[in-house]
């Protein structure tokens, strides 16, 4: 009992331990590579992952649908009927895989065709695409159904704890090939190797604490919610597309090397997205227990919601100011093109912060299976990132692209949340509202007072650390301010749950 009372919050910290490692593993070997290979193959690499990323949607919104299916034969140990299911996901997942490698190596064939650079021979670039597309198929061949039980039964820190020692691995590995100066293509293998001691990890995990699990049970033939699949797929597009499609539509539209520099910004804003993300971890299955027991979720959702807009308040508006004196350090490596643009580092912390608020908004999506109610709402937004984007990128550039996707995010956000409010939560969206405009006059109103004072100082590495801890300090007393003197009885409602926690230590 004691386990899973404290499940959500070693969920939360173990995530937050493996987005901190991926932070500085996301941050420090990239710029490895630009000083390595230079800024275009750099733009090149950032491409191709955002290219083959979209692989992923074969998937279909199965995993989330198995997930919501497996709450149930969890929680009254059903093994029959969880074996059933289990079994379904393992054979899925296999098709998926083969589908996946195919369109990997149609893929490789295409991309040096299609999208030629003087920085890579056809051949090598042939194989770049296929490694890095060949880490996704054997993700989905021998990882995803172990993801789908771990998640669905609220140990989401052993997933993270497995990818945690794998990154380890991953960093110690490529820093050894890059100083050895090999082709980014064979450089690339190494997280195919890491994906392997991952699955090793989980395989052994599974078997230990499962001893009931059997994967090569006859597959279940009905899936619950699996008409949802196809609606949970597109809220999975248009989330993810958010990340990954500026990339393509820069290195179409303005070229490789200015795809790179949206990619060295991206990568700080990822990092912090990541490390917020930490936030949403077990959230869903507890949430989706509490709603299938008949639990009311409307005061835990507020708390959650308010929480969660806090921190990313005082994340990205600290982000917002030190973000150019950043760019400027880690590109210092390479001077074949331009990086310091005062307008992408606000535009980007806006949109981040913003991206970041649909945390709360989809763990509630994502817990009552309200997949289907936000179909309409989800094509729209797609519509808004690809046509409105390209047009965006097209007259106005990269500035021009981040207000549309920035103006994407607020709309996916409120559409969510009002299907939320009449499907589950019946206690109006105000407090979303006033907490999501909040969140950018506070990033907008650091950045004017603070952003361009703290770029003028020239900071080095150390100081630039020094300030960016004062920075974070101010914010999180300037932030917490606000946030109380607009809802104070929320804020008193998440001191005495705090107070509980802490007392039940």
């Amino acid at each position: 009992m004691g386990e899973k009372k404290n499940r959500l919050l070693t969920n939360m910290m173990s995530y937050a331990v493996l987005q901190i490692v991926n932070m500085m593993v996301g941050l420090f070997l990239p710029r490895l590579y630009l000083a390595v290979y230079g800024s275009e193959i750099n733009g090149v690499v950032s491409t191709v992952n955002s290219f083959i990323s979209y692989f992923s949607y074969l998937e279909a919104g199965l995993g989330l649908t198995l997930i919501h299916s497996l709450f149930k034969p969890l929680a009254k140990k059903n093994y029959d009927e969880l074996n059933g299911l289990l079994a379904y996901s393992q054979k899925k997942y296999k098709e998926i895989s083969y589908i996946y490698f195919a369109l990997v190596l149609i893929a490789s064939f295409l991309f040096p065709i299609i999208n030629p650079t003087m920085a890579l021979g056809k051949v090598e670039f042939f194989f770049l695409v296929f490694v890095i597309g060949l880490y996704g198929a054997l993700d989905f061949y021998g990882m995803a159904k172990y993801r789908v039980l771990l998640t669905a039964d609220r140990k989401e820190y052993v997933i993270s704890n497995a990818m945690i020692l794998a990154q380890a691995v991953r960093f110690v590995l490529v820093w050894i090939l890059l100083h050895l100066n090999l082709s980014v293509a064979i450089v690339k293998i190494v997280p195919i190797l890491t994906l392997a001691l991952r699955s090793i990890v989980l395989s052994l995990y599974v078997r230990r604490k499962y001893p009931h699990v059997n994967f090569s049970s006859v597959p279940s033939a009905v899936v619950k919610e699996k008409n949802q699949q196809f609606d949970a797929l597109i809220l999975q597009v248009s989330i993810s597309t958010s990340v990954s499609l500026p990339t393509i539509i820069i290195s179409q539209l303005l070229g490789f090397k200015e795809a790179n520099v949206y990619a060295v910004y991206n990568l700080v804003i990822n990092a912090m997205i990541q490390i917020i993300s930490a936030l949403s971890s077990g959230v869903s299955p507890m949430l989706g227990r509490s709603i299938a027991q008949g639990k009311d979720i409307g005061k835990t959702y507020d708390i959650y919601d308010y929480i969660v807009s806090y921190v990313i308040a005082v994340f990205f508006s600290t982000t917002s100011i030190m973000l150019l004196p950043f760019i400027e350090l880690y590109t210092n490596v390479v001077d074949d093109t331009q990086y310091i643009y005062f307008s992408y580092a606000i535009l980007i912390s806006v949109w981040a912060a913003v991206y970041s608020y649909r945390i709360p908004v989809t763990a509630v999506v994502n817990a009552a299976a309200i997949y289907t109610k936000n179909r309409k709402s989800n094509v729209v937004n797609l519509i808004l990132q690809v046509i409105f984007g390209i047009l965006g990128t097209k007259f106005f550039g990269i500035p021009g692209l981040l207000v549309v996707m920035i103006i994407a995010a607020i709309q996916r956000n409120i559409s969510l949340s009002i299907n939320n409010d009449a499907e589950v939560l019946h206690q109006g969206i105000i407090k979303i509202l006033i907490r999501q405009a909040l969140i950018m006059i506070v990033i907008v109103m650091s950045f004017l007072v603070a952003g361009k004072v703290i770029f003028s100082m020239d900071l080095s590495a150390f100081g630039w650390c020094i300030y960016g801890g004062v920075i974070f300090l101010a914010e999180i007393l300037f932030c917490g301010l606000i946030w109380f003197a607009v809802d104070a009885g929320t804020f008193k409602q998440c001191k005495q749950l705090l107070m509980l926690k802490i007392k039940s230590l």
